[in-house]
């Protein structure tokens, strides 16, 4: 089935993808089980092939370790990290139920840290900040700038992007940075309802996104509409991060 469904795509196809229905439940509701670090190399900006922490799930084994964005990891049981790259055994590596990773910390110091995978749930706001002059030095008026990192629109984590943005809301900020990087897209009516908060008064009723089809299901088109309401920001300028993994 899965060679069957690649063979479907065309070539510029980044974004289908397939899986059992016991994976798409777990992604839906946020509960698997893993270490909760998600993995990057800086390649394509800063031709740095070593793998760095981009993020690690709240409740997960890593983040109740302490690992944090911006570490580096060294080794895997002792193994360098790059030469399980190099023989193609990385993932397997990875995938094992326990494991001691030597990390490279923010000050450069090495950390020897042992996982096991357990079962958590994740979570879809990964940050929230809210920066004004008494934190951030640049910023000169009374202005507050928020700042939100969020990963998936799963309509089971609704609650978290909702309560992020209200919070934004009570703090009144002016501005907000709202960062997709790691988002992959999800929900549709989500998606409106989040944009509809973020939205101007001027914007509501128009067209957010129009899904069309071939001349054979024309009639499946449909359009989704900003719809603001009480809990809906006032902004005087929106933000967003995106990157080549955003949806």
């Amino acid at each position: 089935v899965e060679e069957y469904f690649k063979a479907m795509l065309v070539s510029k196809d980044r974004w289908s993808w397939m899986c059992d229905g016991q994976t798409f439940q777990s992604n839906q509701t946020g509960i698997g089980t893993s270490y909760g670090l998600h993995l990057k190399q800086p390649i394509n900006y800063y031709n740095d092939y070593n793998i760095y922490i981009a993020y690690t799930d709240k409740n997960s084994p890593a983040a109740k370790a302490g690992i944090k964005r911006g570490y580096r990891l060294s080794k895997i049981n002792s193994t360098d990290a790059m030469t399980l790259v190099n023989q193609g055994t990385f993932y397997t590596e990875l995938a094992k139920n326990s494991n001691k990773f030597t990390f490279i910390d923010l000050d450069g110091n090495e950390q020897n840290i042992t996982l096991t995978q357990s079962q958590y749930k994740s979570n879809s706001v990964v940050a929230t900040e809210i920066f004004d002059k008494t934190n951030s030095p640049q910023i000169t008026s009374s202005k507050k700038v928020g700042y939100i990192n969020y990963i998936s629109f799963t309509e089971s984590l609704k609650s978290e992007i909702t309560e992020a943005l209200l919070m934004m809301k009570n703090e009144s900020v002016d501005e907000l940075i709202l960062d997709l990087r790691y988002n992959g897209g999800g929900d549709l009516d989500l998606c409106t309802s989040v944009a509809s908060l973020l939205v101007p008064s001027d914007a509501n009723g128009k067209t957010f996104l129009h899904i069309a089809h071939n001349s054979t299901q024309v009639s499946n088109d449909f359009y989704c509409t900003f719809a603001r309401n009480s809990n809906s920001l006032n902004l005087s300028r929106l933000y967003i991060i995106t990157s080549k993994a955003t949806a």
